[in-house]
């Protein structure tokens, strides 16, 4: 769209791409202030009519740079809802293993499709032109037709009971959502580096081709759709220790990448970085739910807005770790598992505290 129209403010045109991830800001402090008043059904139908809306009045409002963004303000913040409610909404179903699963399975579901219309968009787009791509938009209908018949409505009083009897947390809030918030922004703005430089990585710094710069992503992506159908395992096993096998995941996929010379190595390097990008939110949202029962929407949101920013700032990230090495790629994966060896050492340290205080406890 943006070479067809003949943008050529380079500020505008990455906004284009980053305004997704930043509206889902705002849209995740609005479910903070909320919280537990929060309707989720009728949040949903608002998430999805936004996303509907403003994916389809891109093609008639294409004339104006600006008009754009805001169409793209439109769909980013109907995505965040819609991110925030599809996990909300589970606590008031399912607890326990079953919760964690069921988890697992909804971010993998939204792994894959994500992946199945960046590809099918992509096709569409180079073949039918990009007009006809964002019509796919219309596929949202599908999501809210089920929400409407099989969803039934939020004021169920099994569900109420279930908060009410929910364990008493000092502060109702517990302040650890604050950690895993910080912990998954790290994360999510480590793995955003490397998912959204694949292309440029594979296909410079490694001499390949568009082919397997398009298979490598796709790797990134079967790998986290994996990691998140076996997340309920994981969790089952590992309990609060999810999170630290994620930052472990995602140095050894990052210390590949910084001496990969080869696409295969490149692969491999990926594969890591997918089954830790699989297990960063699910670990981190399972956690808050366990410890902030009383208000999980509210921690979930807190949690969210983490996530967002790390995205969103990935790219000042890259700009800043780059002056430490000679500026390729490889250099920036290095930096990146350094600083992730210094998060997984302090996510220990506070899991080691928290244990220690618990034992005192008991």
């Amino acid at each position: 769209m943006i070479e067809t129209q003949g943008w050529t403010n380079e500020m505008l045109c990455n906004l284009i791409v980053t305004m997704g991830n930043f509206a889902q800001i705002p849209a995740y402090l609005i479910c903070l202030a909320l919280g537990g008043r929060m309707n989720k059904k009728k949040m949903a139908y608002l998430s999805i009519a936004c996303f509907l809306v403003g994916g389809l009045l891109i093609i008639p409002c294409s004339t104006s740079i600006y008009l754009v963004l805001l169409c793209r303000f439109i769909v980013g913040f109907g995505s965040g809802i819609l991110i925030l409610i599809s996990t909300a909404i589970l606590p008031d179903f399912f607890e326990g293993k079953e919760l964690s699963n069921v988890i697992g399975l909804v971010l993998a579901g939204s792994g894959f499709w994500g992946f199945v219309f960046s590809n099918v968009s992509g096709f569409v787009g180079g073949k039918f032109g990009w007009k006809i791509a964002y019509l796919l938009h219309l596929y949202a209908v599908i999501p809210l037709i089920l929400f409407a018949v099989f969803i039934p409505d939020q004021s169920l009083v099994e569900s109420k009971q279930k908060k009410a009897n929910a364990p008493t947390q000092k502060g109702d809030l517990s302040p650890m959502i604050f950690v895993y918030t910080l912990a998954g922004m790290a994360a999510f703005m480590l793995i955003q580096v490397m998912w959204s430089n694949t292309s440029l990585w594979v296909t410079g710094t490694l001499g390949g081709t568009v082919a397997q710069a398009g298979m490598a992503s796709g790797m990134m992506s079967l790998f986290s759709c994996i990691g998140r159908l076996f997340f309920g395992k994981i969790y089952g096993k590992l309990g609060r220790f999810t999170i630290h096998l994620d930052l472990a995941l995602l140095i050894v996929g990052m210390a590949i990448a910084s001496h990969s010379h080869s696409y295969a190595m490149a692969l491999v390097a990926l594969a890591f970085v997918g089954v830790s990008m699989a297990l960063t939110a699910p670990a981190a949202l399972n956690r808050c739910i366990e410890i902030s029962p009383r208000c999980q929407e509210r921690a979930q949101s807190i949690t969210s807005i983490g996530f967002a920013l790390g995205n969103f700032g990935s790219t000042y990230w890259k700009l800043f770790v780059g002056k430490f090495g000679d500026g390729t790629l490889n250099s920036v994966f290095r930096v990146n598992s350094y600083f992730t060896v210094a998060v997984l050492v302090i996510a220990f340290g506070i899991s080691a505290v928290l244990i220690s205080r618990e034992k005192k406890a008991q």
